[in-house]
């Protein structure tokens, strides 16, 4: 029983240092109290009847007694096991609950209190007498009194799910373009007849210069009701033929403003993205080849390295994962990426020559070649033209990288990425496809029925193939007989 004393003891000021420190509750600051007088009134009844008391070994943390005039005693196991070990910390006693968490319940309990009993929405009736769940028949699904959500039930997990609203999206029309913005529910959808699809969709198109206008199409509406025959709209495969390829004659070429020949903002911002990431991707091929040529690492952790550059490093500039790169490798293989890394910048930095950026303006219609063949075509000559400044491994990289991302760009904006790595010879020998592939892609089309003449302003007959369809140049003289 002593020895239950002096550990009831010790427990008692553990208590009472423990609620002083840590602001516990007054029932707290009892108990300790308690369990301190009655270990005191033990002590003093034993020193008046001359019985020695034994004392645990303990230290009595916080006891005005402190350790002195105590011998040493070993607990049993009972005793052991009776004794309470009180754990110093922050919450102790208290549930793990966050207190974030509690005040936002007691906070949505007030709200709910304070708004009183919701009002069952319309075409739900209560499913039992004293159940806070309501069903709708027409829509089939709960609602729930209490939180005032809607439910479904899952007959295969056999529990009631949340019911999510869907969440609306702006609906555009994009003719022959993709617009990325607020892209998340895109659909591609082949529209063969334009006016039928503008009249039926109830949008303002804008036509094409072959097809009939908004204005024309709410006419030819608005009139169908009362008469039974209506004139046939003019659509695009009902022309006379598509226009001729357009003139490239030094003198159309000549004739075009250096106001259009200016690269536009969207151009150039494409063009710096893709500068920008060819030498990123550069600053990284570099220091792969070095993991692996000099410092023999296996290829798992070097795949993972990579990872993480990707991760990491993915919208610095290529300055920046320059500075980087180059403090992972000695000195020669840092000071050979500075001067390789300039040089393929100087090549990015290249732009066409007038003449050439007047031509490239030229091209785009429905005749000209796909990306993906001028791809085919330049990719040569890139790698010919990094293979005389870089060594093997890292000139077959950097030019799929450029052919890659140059993909993403515009047709345009792809050629005058394209155009200045090519020598004089070879731009020719290009222009000589090009141009080729043109003609012979317009002579493939089967020939149609001649269209009646349209005449402009001033009564002259228009020739709808003079130009490309778009182009605001002026017409270009007769090619010679």
């Amino acid at each position: 029983m002593s020895c239950l004393t002096e550990v009831s003891l010790v427990h008692g000021w553990q208590q009472l240092s423990s609620c002083r420190q840590h602001q516990k509750r007054p029932v707290c600051l009892f108990r300790a109290a308690t369990a301190i007088s009655e270990s005191l009134k033990a002590r003093e009844l034993c020193s008046k009847s001359g019985r020695k008391l034994p004392v645990c070994s303990a230290v009595l943390w916080g006891s005005p007694w402190g350790a002195q005039g105590m011998s040493d005693a070993a607990l049993t196991g009972s005793q052991t096991g009776n004794a309470r070990h009180w754990e110093d910390k922050p919450n102790a006693g208290y549930s793990g609950t966050p207190m974030w968490k509690i005040k936002a319940q007691l906070q949505e309990q007030q709200a709910n209190a304070q708004a009183g009993p919701r009002k069952v929405p319309e075409g739900f009736k209560q499913v039992e007498k004293g159940r806070p769940l309501y069903y709708n028949d027409k829509r089939q699904v709960y609602w729930n009194s209490d939180d005032g959500q809607t439910y479904v039930y899952d007959a295969v997990m056999q529990k009631y799910s949340l019911l999510y609203d869907g969440q609306p999206h702006d609906v555009r029309f994009a003719v022959g373009a993709c617009f990325h913005e607020k892209a998340s529910q895109v659909r591609h959808v082949l529209v063969k007849d334009l006016a039928k699809a503008a009249q039926f969709s109830h949008v303002r198109w804008h036509m094409p210069r072959s097809a009939a206008s908004s204005s024309e199409v709410d006419r030819s509406s608005s009139s169908s009701s009362g008469t039974s025959e209506q004139a046939e709209q003019p659509l695009y495969d009902s022309m006379a033929g598509p226009p001729h390829p357009p003139q490239r004659s030094p003198a159309a070429l000549e004739d075009i403003s250096d106001t259009r020949l200016e690269l536009t903002e969207h151009s150039r911002r494409s063009l710096a993205w893709l500068q920008n990431t060819v030498l990123r991707f550069f600053c990284w091929q570099t220091r792969r080849l070095y993991m692996e040529e000099v410092l023999r690492q296996p290829q798992r952790p070097i795949s993972s390295t990579v990872a993480a550059w990707g991760r990491t490093q993915h919208e610095l500039p290529a300055e920046a994962v320059l500075d980087r790169t180059m403090a992972h490798l000695d000195a020669t293989t840092a000071e050979t990426l500075r001067a390789n890394f300039s040089c393929l910048k100087e090549l990015l930095q290249r732009r066409p020559a007038r003449n050439d950026r007047a031509w490239i303006l030229t091209t785009g219609n429905q005749h000209c070649p796909d990306k993906q063949r001028l791809q085919q075509q330049l990719r040569l000559y890139v790698l010919e033209k990094l293979r005389q400044r870089l060594p093997e491994p890292l000139a077959l990289e950097a030019a799929d990288t450029f052919a890659n991302m140059a993909m993403s760009l515009w047709y345009q904006d792809f050629l005058t990425a394209m155009f200045p790595w090519l020598t004089a010879e070879e731009q020719l020998q290009f222009q000589q496809w090009f141009q080729d592939y043109e003609w012979n892609q317009y002579l493939s089309l089967p020939p149609s029925a001649a269209a009646p003449a349209r005449m402009d302003e001033t009564g002259d007959e228009v020739d709808r193939s003079a130009l490309p369809r778009g182009s605001m140049d002026p017409v270009p003289p007769p090619p010679p007989s």
